[in-house]
């Protein structure tokens, strides 16, 4: 799949159309050749469409301004294409993904988390340093900036790759 529209962001989010026009107005603009009732239906970047979707969740599911999601996607675009977290990387992989969260914090400071899971042995034996054992992430990364600059403020905690698994699987029609 290379495109899709509307009707399969509708479907992706479960949000109305009206939502779904407006998230991404506010990320693509207005397309000239689908405008003005012509029965021309835009089509979008798959990449684009997850872009649409991500705004989408920020916004209704953490309470974002639109403004503000839509700053935070354009700025996790270059981390997402550098780590193969886009559906135009995944689309044809069957491997696992590993779970990754995001986690924003105020100031446009953003951690992305590699989690697995620990059996109670590792756990036991966790030389645990300054690491929490009950925070099982395996590796953390902060492209810029680091957490001691984020201004106080609440944090948001977006499991990235939950969503993009869930995007790719209703696109393909098994969800």
């Amino acid at each position: 799949m290379e495109k899709v529209n509307y009707g399969h962001l509708i479907s992706v989010s479960g949000r109305s159309p009206q939502q779904v026009k407006r998230y991404a107005l506010a990320f693509c603009g207005v397309d000239p050749n689908a405008s003005g009732g012509r029965g021309i239906t835009r089509e979008y970047e798959i990449n684009d469409g997850f872009y649409i979707y991500l705004i989408g969740v920020l916004v209704a599911d953490y309470g974002m301004q639109l403004g503000e999601a839509k700053s935070h996607i354009y700025r996790i675009i270059p981390e997402l294409d550098t780590r193969g977290l886009l559906p135009s990387i995944r689309w044809d992989r069957r491997d696992p993904v590993p779970r990754i969260v995001l986690r924003i914090h105020p100031g446009h400071v953003y951690e992305y988390r590699t989690y697995i899971k620990r059996t109670p042995d590792e756990t036991e034996n966790w030389d645990t340093g300054d690491q929490n054992v009950d925070d099982p992430y395996v590796a953390r990364w902060v492209p810029k900036g680091k957490i001691g600059d984020a201004t106080p403020g609440p944090v948001f905690e977006v499991p990235l790759t939950a969503y993009l698994g869930h995007y790719i699987l209703t696109l393909r029609g098994q969800v």
